[in-house]
């Protein structure tokens, strides 16, 4: 070849080559070639043009543009990528996100090839790529509305100007009987009544106009010849000229409305009934709390808006126009008890559970008034708390009562104590005497020793030590004595129960022995204590015990046993006390705690009665069975479990 024709041919290259160019950059498509072996890639300007890179800002590297596509795009396209390499078959296709300099996604579609060399090895992947997120953009808007349109329950139809139906989605299956494959490519009368069909036309003339036509009422007719009214709205659609080329409708079935705006003129009516009604009933609530004295309140949440009825007012004695905000409330409770309230109403808050208070408030002039409340909480329908609603009455006069009650309960329990005591003389006697005689014998032989002469000291010193002891156990049995028939309030103590049990033991032993009564002691390990009053505890023990002691007197054909057991329970601890007397009469079982019923010639039928109150005011429970041989009276006290909480 002649340097001139080797001119000719280089110039010609050159020129396919900027035709190549300018045809590329025309095409808006970058190219790339990725050198398998070195991991270097060339990226064309226009490549890094098309996301915001000018040509010198961009590394050509493949960890570059592998960092730049979206994580949720990267490992499906380099696993493409991965498997074209080593199987390759047809051309390399692959759509993903990339991240471009303003730091947004775009779409990219790429397509590549491999080259090998002789051996079949793969050393390069040469590529274009295009970005097209405009039209992927647009592609999943339009599949959007598609999806939209046929979700739709109400019907949208398109149809050209000769009145020929182009399409039919499901809401129009649905309303008018027939399916897309029925209705598309038929005239648009086939669901128009033959008395509106003139109307048509006029429609036509208005959309060629130009015209929208929004909320136009009128009726349609089914596949099976029923009419549904509907509310159509018609739109024109045009060209990219601006010609005026198809129609599309939009038909709301408002049968139902109709049917239902008829009900809701029927349901005004009604209401207004209910109303009236309602105004009735509001007005007898109300005399209804007057007369029992018992009001009504309602707090939303979480604003704490409180609203009372007239008779909350009239319990609180404030102005009906008083507004009553949380922190008005709390001003009226009682400084001691607000905690206490504020406590019940988280509680109840938390575990969404009906809840219960008393409570003092304390009135302008000083004077104070109990209330007892009870509410519950309602919730929305996230299941979150949205008001409570409850009542409060006064209970001051109820409570003063109770205190009445619980004074003469406690003079009554003393008189029992006091008759208890008489039964016990002899007992008491007889453990009074023996330390007493031990201190004389004592005494006298002491005496004896020092007149001698030549007293023994060490014997001398034994005495006085005898003596002593015997004056601290005489001065522990006046001790109890003095307790039992004291009438004090109640002091209310951390107890073990065993040492209650063993402390009666002692003071009924000598009236058992008597009776020819064994007493034994079945105590269990690791109770947890109870907060108590030891002398009431011991009057309730020492009654039970005595009259199992009685109703054995008369037992001569079995051994005559008192057993007194102690057990952990779910209630707490559990104390128990059986005999083998004469037992209950089943039909009279329930009544032996009953005031002034009793089964003894001699007895006047309030110490079991007493008994059980005082083991209800200790927040226990007492009652009787028949056992297998006598009777079984059994009660629990409640575990204490520290800081005043049982």
């Amino acid at each position: 070849m002649s340097i001139s024709q080797l001119r000719t041919a280089t110039e010609a290259l050159r020129e396919s080559e900027a035709r190549l160019r300018l045809s590329v950059q025309a095409a808006n498509i970058g190219l790339w070639d990725w050198d398998l072996i070195t991991n270097e890639v060339y990226f064309s300007p226009e490549w890094k043009r098309q996301i915001g890179y000018a040509d010198d800002e961009l590394p050509n590297r493949f960890e570059e543009w592998q960092s730049r596509v979206h994580p949720e795009d990267l490992e499906l396209t380099l696993r493409k990528i991965r498997a074209f390499i080593a199987n390759p078959q047809g051309r390399h296709e692959v759509e993903f996100r990339f991240r471009h300099k303003d730091g947004s996604y775009r779409w990219i579609y790429t397509q590549a090839d491999v080259l090998r060399d002789a051996t079949g090895k793969p050393v390069r992947m040469l590529g274009c790529h295009l970005e097209f997120t405009e039209h992927k953009v647009a592609e999943e808007a339009q599949l959007r509305l598609a999806a939209i349109v046929q979700s739709s329950d109400d019907a949208i139809i398109s149809k050209d100007l000769d009145g020929v139906i182009t399409s039919w989605n499901t809401g129009a299956e649905r309303m008018f009987g027939y399916t897309e494959a029925e209705a598309v490519g038929r005239p648009i009368t086939i669901i128009i009544p033959p008395e509106l069909r003139n109307e048509e036309s006029l429609i036509l003339r208005r959309l060629r106009a130009g015209e929208h036509i929004q909320h136009y009422q009128t009726f349609r007719v089914t596949k099976q010849a029923t009419r549904v009214d509907v509310s159509l709205t018609i739109s024109p659609m045009k060209d990219s000229e601006g010609q005026v080329v198809r129609a599309s409708k939009i038909a709301r079935d408002m049968t139902e409305r109709k049917r239902a705006e008829a009900a809701l003129r029927t349901s005004e009516r009604e209401q207004h009934k209910i109303a009236e009604q309602l105004e009735t009933e509001r007005a007898r609530l109300i005399e209804a709390q007057a007369v029992a004295k018992v009001g009504s309140w309602e707090t939303e949440l979480p604003s704490l808006d409180i609203t009372w009825s007239e008779q909350t007012h009239r319990i609180f004695e404030t102005d009906p126009c008083f507004h009553p905000t949380r922190p008005a409330f709390v001003e009226l409770i009682h400084p001691e008890d607000r905690e206490k309230v504020d406590a019940a109403f988280e509680a109840s808050l938390e575990k969404g559970a009906p809840s219960r208070v008393e409570y003092r408030i304390v009135m302008a002039d000083g004077r104070v008034k109990v209330l007892e409340e009870h509410w519950k909480v309602f919730h929305d329908g996230q299941g979150r708390p949205a008001r409570l609603i409850g009542t409060c009455q006064d209970i001051t006069e109820r409570k003063r009562a109770e205190e009445q009650l619980r004074q003469a309960q406690a003079g009554l329990a003393h008189v029992t104590r006091t008759l208890a005591m008489g039964e016990l003389a002899a007992a008491i006697a007889h453990e009074i005497n023996q330390p007493l005689a031990g201190v004389v014998m004592n005494a006298n032989f002491a005496l004896r020793e020092i007149g001698s002469g030549t007293p023994n000291l060490e014997k001398l010193r034994e005495a006085i030590a005898e003596m002593a002891e015997d004056g601290t156990r005489a001065g522990a049995v006046i001790a109890r004595i003095r307790a039992l028939l004291k009438k004090e309030a109640a002091d209310r103590v951390e107890l073990d129960v065993n040492d209650v049990i063993q402390e009666v033991a002692v003071l009924v032993r000598n009236e058992a022995a008597r009776n020819h009564i064994q007493v034994r002691l079945d105590l269990a390990t690791g109770l947890p204590p109870v907060l108590g009053d030891r002398v009431l505890l011991q009057q309730v023990l020492i009654n039970l015990a005595m009259n199992g002691i009685d109703a054995m007197r008369a037992v001569i054909d079995r051994p005559r046993s008192l057993e007194i057991k102690s057990a952990k329970h779910a209630d707490g601890v559990l104390i128990r006390v059986q005999d083998s007397g004469i037992g209950l009469d089943p039909d009279r079982v329930t009544r032996v705690f009953e005031p002034f019923f009793t089964t003894k010639p001699q007895g006047i039928g309030i110490g079991l009665s007493i008994s059980r109150s005082i083991i209800e005011s200790h927040g226990g429970r007492l009652w009787a069975e028949p056992g297998p041989k006598g009777a079984i009276f059994q009660f629990t006290l409640p575990a204490h479990m520290g800081d005043g909480v049982s």
